[in-house]
């Protein structure tokens, strides 16, 4: 009997530690579930606040350099005056970008006529210019074809051929004719 007691209290105290563990349980998972909701939420809102950062950075990089192009467009803008005001020179022989600009624009307009009068008598002499070119080229084949038949002729009848009657050979092995 002594021993049911012992028993029957300690399935009490069982039972009263089983309800506070129950509730602490209960407690923590609804606490766990409030702290993953806020925490999503709040990794929601830092992805929000991360993408506008970057459009915003993209957006001050952009205006950075459509500033210093302006800064840079600016500085020529007024240093041309300068130029033209006379109070600097861009070069020696001339006064500003625009004499520069102009006087390139003439070198290259008189770069393309002496071009186009170039093509044009290229054109005009292409036939006598080609007519020129086959005659050279027969002419080769021509000579070619007589050293070939003369060492042909050396070769089969090297005692009855005077090569110093007919013909002269020089020192590099070119054939001279008398």
């Amino acid at each position: 009997m002594l021993k049911i007691k012992a028993l029957k209290k300690k399935r009490a105290t069982f039972h009263s530690l089983e309800q506070l563990h129950a509730d602490k349980k209960d407690r923590y998972n609804r606490l766990s579930s409030k702290l993953k909701s806020e925490r999503q939420h709040l990794e929601n809102e830092c992805d929000i606040f991360q993408k506008e950062w970057l459009v915003e950075e993209r957006n001050y990089h952009y205006l950075s350099n459509i500033n210093g192009i302006a800064k840079a467009n600016l500085d020529k803008v007024r240093m041309e005056n300068n130029w033209r005001n006379g109070e600097d020179k861009i070069l020696p022989e001339f006064n500003c970008l625009q004499d520069l600009y102009e006087n390139k624009f003439v070198q290259q307009e008189n770069m393309a006529k002496q071009l186009r009068k170039e093509q044009k008598s290229t054109r005009e002499n292409r036939d006598e210019s080609m007519k020129q070119r086959h005659m050279f080229l027969d002419l080769e084949k021509l000579l070619q074809l007589k050293s070939k038949v003369m060492r042909k002729i050396m070769v089969v009848l090297p005692d009855e051929v005077s090569i110093g009657d007919h013909f002269s050979t020089g020192n590099d092995g070119v054939l001279l004719l008398p």
